[in-house]
Parts: structure tokens; C-alpha cells; sequence
């Protein structure tokens, strides 16, 4: 009777956007009318159960498929939301057929490449021909969960860079330093942690419009970035180097460095 009388007060949950056809990824947050039911979901059709993805964030949905939910409250799960949505190109096409109409799929993960040196090779050349060319296959919940992951650490980062801008520019003031080596490392580091915000806050911004953000995606989209922070390292002289690596490193957070080396490719040097 108890379990009757709780089971029957759990609503399976509701998402924010309806089934349909979509030219475009859809961002899906799911909400309980319970408070603090725990909410687990599913994309791949599957009847979703406490083992299930923990829903933490808004869902990217970036490609045809099912979102299948429940609200669990003490062990007692609601019923099943089940939610068709379908993901077609902007001119009406599930497909790939066309080189610009897959650009979006190759942020996915690190498995893909820029998309145009796809369309230039042999295997590819039949592809626009006409029977049945497959969909392209989007990202996989494992793909989209690392992605919100780098995201998070992107986002740490982000406030940690923020904060050391305080104190590099004490650096700046005379009162506390009147090294002209010194100062010059700190204009320079600024510089550097400059491109850095910059291309954190784009990527960012990219993940919130959908796009699936990997290793490989912020190395691509901020190559030139990457290569002008690594050409105004490479010009310190040994000094300079020593005091940025000993020095103007230290006021940033471990992670905050770690994050800088595994996405950004800079500057890993002073981490050996």
C-alpha cells in the first residue's frame, strides 16, 4: 500500500522540447515535479533504470533518436518519458551526402577528421551518387559526457585565468616591482593567458550551441592561437623563461595548467 501510494505520486519526468523534426542540435533539460527525484535517461532506446546516465546538465541532442527518461525518488521509479526526436540538415536531409552539409559532425570526437580532406579521398568519391549513402553518425552519449567534462574543466580554468589577471597586473605596478625583466615576463604572460580566455570563452560558447568539444577540436579551431602562444614562449630568452616557468605558472591552478597542456597543447615544458 505504501509502495502503491508513493509510485503513484511519481510522474515520469517532462522535457523542455517536444518531439519533431529539428534542422538544428537541441539543447533538452528534464525536470521532475518532485523535488530531488533523481532523473536517468537514455538516448539509445533502451528503457532507462537507475544505471543509467544520471541527468546532471541540459541533453545535447545532435542526431535522430529517442530520449527515454524516468524519475526515481527513494528506489521507486515513474513511468518511462519517451521522446522521438528527429535532427535533418537545413535543407531537408537526414543525410551526408554533401561535403557542407556534414561540417557540423566533425567536432564529435577525436575519431574525425576536418571534413574536406574526407571529401577528397577514393573511398569517399562514390558517396554523392545516389543509393543510400549512410547517415552520419553522431556523437555517442560517452562522446557527449567527456565533452560536458572538458567543458567543466574549461569553465574551472576560465575563473582561475580571471583571478591570476589580478595579480599579474600587481606585478605590473612599480610599487611592487621594479625588475624590467620581471615586468616584461609578466606583459608577456598576459599576452598569452590572453589568447587563452579567449579561445576558453569560443569554446565554451561552441559547447552551448551544441557542438561536442574534444581534445582535438580546441587543438583545430584554435590553431593559429596555440601557435602564436608557443612563439612568444619560444622568444623569452633563458631568464625570462625561468621566471615565467618558476614564477608566473605557480599562480595558476595545477588543474588549470593540466588543462592548458591536454587541450591546448602549450607550453608543456615546465610541467617535466
Amino acid at each position: 500500500m505504501v509502495y502503491n501510494g508513493i509510485a503513484s505520486k511519481i510522474k515520469a519526468p517532462t522535457a523542455s522540447v517536444k518531439a519533431g523534426t529539428y534542422t538544428s542540435s537541441q539543447k533538452v533539460e528534464l525536470k521532475s515535479d518532485i523535488e530531488g527525484a533523481e532523473i536517468y535517461y537514455t538516448l539509445n532506446g533502451d528503457v532507462p533504470t537507475e544505471k543509467s546516465t544520471l541527468y546532471a546538465k541540459a541533453v545535447t541532442i545532435s542526431k535522430t533518436c529517442t530520449l527515454k527518461a524516468i524519475a526515481v525518488v527513494g528506489g521507486i521509479a515513474s513511468d518511462v518519458m519517451s521522446v522521438e526526436y528527429t535532427i535533418k540538415s537545413a535543407t531537408g536531409s537526414s543525410g551526408g551526402s554533401s561535403g557542407s552539409s556534414s561540417n557540423d559532425d566533425t567536432s564529435y570526437d577525436d575519431n574525425y577528421s576536418d571534413g574536406s580532406a574526407d571529401n577528397s579521398g577514393s573511398d569517399n568519391a562514390g558517396d554523392n551518387t545516389g543509393s543510400g549513402s549512410e547517415e552520419p553518425q553522431g556523437p555517442t552519449e560517452e562522446e557527449i559526457e567527456k565533452s560536458n567534462e572538458i567543458c567543466t574543466d574549461l569553465n574551472k580554468s576560465l575563473s582561475d585565468i580571471e583571478a591570476v589577471f589580478t595579480v599579474l597586473e600587481l606585478d605590473l605596478d612599480p610599487e611592487f616591482n621594479d625588475d624590467p625583466v620581471n615586468i616584461k615576463v609578466t606583459e608577456k604572460t598576459i599576452e598569452i593567458l590572453e589568447y587563452v580566455k579567449k579561445d576558453i570563452g569560443l569554446t565554451l560558447e561552441a559547447a552551448e550551441n551544441g557542438t561536442i568539444i574534444s581534445k582535438k577540436y580546441v587543438r583545430t579551431t584554435y590553431a593559429e592561437d596555440i601557435a602564436a602562444v608557443k612563439a612568444i614562449i619560444d622568444a623569452l630568452t633563458d631568464e625570462e623563461f625561468q621566471i615565467f616557468k618558476n614564477e608566473k605558472m605557480n599562480y595558476l591552478n595545477v588543474s588549470t595548467v593540466y588543462a592548458l597542456i591536454e587541450h591546448f597543447d602549450i607550453n608543456t615544458e615546465y610541467r617535466q
